[in-house]
């Protein structure tokens, strides 16, 4: 058989290359998708020369450059969505735009260039803690049983993406796998890292966001004309195959209506195992649909004819689940303790020599500290009222007419879509927010703030530099990861006391992850409480984590709409933890604080 030497070809160009060469042939390998000579490599036509060894690079181009960077020869391929360039090496005028590593980019890369990618070996040594073990003994036997996933529902800070990977290295050593991490953008620096840390076992890994989910799927040009929204892709699209699918944060697939929950159900029939991971997997029986494979295969349920969601229903009906139509035909739960412990039972309780789940919390772990929220309720007086009670117009303007404070004593730089109500407290309660800071930096602490409206933390920001505090930011302002984790580390290596952040996931911000901050205290402090009991349960995991006690201050003005969203995140919660099978006596003495003056 004649020695194949491989070309890479543009389409543009092939019919030209083959008259050129005659009498000498190039053919089409319809398995590897490319062009190649047969003979050999030594008589091969020089013109053949030029497309010998070429690659193609693909590259994470903003939109806003494409044209630039079509200027440079960079083209788009539609059916990978994606931007690529061929040749040799990549000028050095769009190095800035290579794929990182196990992005979208990198990983249709590969593909383009027949390449399995490169075997990434272990570059730190890892100590797996001892639930951590047993977290990977328990999701490898729910592998081998042929469980169709697992939930890993460890509270916040437990370590649940070092388990996650230890597992399927494990999982994976005999056989190397196509697995894909799905995961909030703010996460995949993360699980890159921790990737980095433990090494890839050989196996094709995919890092991707819950908004690029559409890019799993394949279409063709009569699917694409078809396809009007992200619901079309689900419906017309055809999902491409993965072995292991890891939904970290998975609480983002809570609404089995939304185009990003139909896209990842399509996405399973394609899976061999999924990985659900996520310390608040939802705050009522009807938010876990997504669950509904594990939650079939735990109680023998074999489905029905009609959507997921349809399902889905019929699941909790035949559960005996108190849900009953509401207004507008919607299905609605009636809150009771017998469904949170049945939850529990088919969950996380031994069914067949092994569970479903996994649910830890710190104070289970020997000598973990539990999480101690401490309600602050801030009493506005008769001139912040005043403001209060005013129009929104003329309260911003009286806002900005009070005499300036810090360094740039800018005005308010614009409203924060929430509700105005809650925004006005948040201002309002500034200077409370700052002398509580000021009073725990002062007894040696290092302190994070929480925010839900940036106006707020601006003038926190301005009111704490101005004392002489330095306060490294987060905020979504902040797009660049590089400059994202250099801020973080300005707090996590002590070189700034405070942290202000809007980020809800995906930060650590423990003591003793650097050896200048073992020993440091911390706390944090939550200036703005979010409606969602799941945002909160996040938020308030940033600092107390890995073993590390951080009290969590969650401030409030008396008799404002914030004391009501406080009671309601009281008692979602209440169920969000029951689900789970923890104790719910500590929100018991939180919710009775509330009630005190």
């Amino acid at each position: 058989m004649p020695e194949r030497t491989y070309l890479k070809i543009p389409f543009v160009e092939k019919d030209r290359v083959r008259a050129d060469i005659t009498p000498e042939r190039i053919y089409w390998d319809a398995d590897k998708k490319q062009w190649y000579y047969a003979g050999d490599p030594k008589k091969m036509p020089s013109l053949l020369n030029r497309y010998v060894g070429v690659q193609e690079f693909v590259l994470s181009v903003p939109f806003m450059l494409r044209e630039y960077a079509m200027a440079q020869g960079v083209r788009w391929n539609p059916n990978w969505r994606v931007s690529t360039w061929s040749g040799h090496t990549l000028p050095p005028t769009l190095t800035h735009y290579a794929a990182k590593p196990y992005s979208w980019e990198a990983y249709v890369e590969n593909e383009l260039n027949n390449s399995k990618g490169a075997s990434k070996q272990a570059s730190k040594a890892i100590t797996l803690m001892p639930h951590q073990l047993q977290a990977v003994q328990t999701i490898e036997l729910c592998y081998q049983k042929g469980l169709p996933g697992f939930l890993l529902a460890d509270e916040t800070g437990l370590g649940k993406t070092i388990a996650t990977w230890a597992s399927l290295l494990k999982i994976t050593a005999r056989a190397q796998k196509r697995i894909v991490v799905v995961a909030p953008l703010t996460v995949l620096s993360n699980w890159r890292q921790t990737i980095d840390w433990m090494g890839n076992g050989g196996n094709r890994v995919l890092l991707i966001n819950y908004d690029r989910l559409r890019n799993l799927f394949e279409t063709d040009a009569a699917q694409r004309k078809k396809i009007k929204s992200l619901k079309g892709v689900a419906r017309y699209a055809a999902p491409r195959e993965f072995d292991i699918m890891v939904w970290d944060e998975c609480h983002n697939l809570k609404n089995l209506a939304s185009a990003r929950t139909k896209m990842a159900l399509e996405l399973y029939g394609k899976t061999q195992f999924q990985m659900w991971l996520s310390a608040t997997a939802g705050q009522n029986p009807l938010e876990l649909g997504y669950l509904l494979p594990l939650l079939a295969h735990c109680t023998g349920f074999r489905g029905t004819s009609g959507t997921t969601l349809q399902q889905f229903e019929a699941w909790c009906k035949k559960e005996d689940l108190h849900i009953k139509r509401g207004k507008f035909g919607q299905w609605n739960w009636d809150r009771t303790a017998e469904d949170c412990e049945k939850l529990n039972r088919i969950l996380f309780t031994p069914h067949r020599g092994t569970v479903a789940g996994v649910r830890r919390r710190p104070e289970e772990i020997a000598g973990w500290p539990s999480l101690q929220r401490i309600p602050t309720c801030v009493e506005l007086d008769e001139s912040q009222w005043a403001l209060y009670e005013q129009e929104w117009t003329e309260f911003k303007r009286a806002m900005a007419a009070l005499p300036p404070r810090g360094k740039s004593g800018e005005a308010l730089a614009g409203m924060v879509a929430l509700t105005r109500f809650r925004q006005k407290a948040s201002l309002l309660r500034v200077d409370t927010t700052v002398n509580l800071a000021e009073q725990l930096i002062a007894d040696g602490h290092q302190v994070a703030i929480s925010f839900a409206f940036l106006e707020s933390l601006r003038q926190v920001k301005d009111r704490l530099e101005h004392a002489g505090i330095a306060c490294a930011c987060l905020t979504g302002e902040i797009t660049n990861p590089t400059e994202k984790e250099a801020q973080r580390l300005e707090f996590q290596r002590r070189r700034k006391p405070a942290i202000l952040f809007t980020v809800r996931e995906g930060i650590n911000l423990q003591e003793g992850e650097y050896p200048e901050t073992e020993g440091v205290r911390r706390s944090q402090i939550d200036h703005d409480l979010h409606w969602s009991a799941i945002a909160m349960h996040q938020v308030d995991g940033r600092c107390h984590r890995a073993g590390k006690f951080a009290a969590v201050y969650w401030m409030f003005g008396k008799d404002t709409k914030e004391e009501y969203v406080a009671e309601v995140l009281l008692k979602y919660m209440k169920t969000m933890t029951a689900l789970h099978g923890d104790d719910t006596s500590l929100l018991a003495s939180l919710e009775k604080g509330m009630t005190q003056d």
